[in-house]
């Protein structure tokens, strides 16, 4: 954590602090074990890609 307030500088606290006012928390997707069920697959994305997706989540 360190390394990102330092890269974020100044803005630091700002950033990592926000608390949004605006939108409510129960209109996001947040990921979880579910997320790509949730969020992709009802979509025409085939097999394959869907399996990218989820080695793009977990595993960078």
């Amino acid at each position: 954590m360190s390394k990102t307030i330092d890269i974020l500088g100044t803005s630091a606290d700002g950033l990592l602090n926000h608390e949004c006012k605006t939108i409510s928390k129960d209109l996001l997707h947040l990921p979880g074990n579910d997320f790509i069920d949730r969020c992709f697959v009802q979509t025409n994305r085939n097999p394959q890609v869907l399996r990218e997706f989820t080695s793009a989540i977990w595993y960078g």
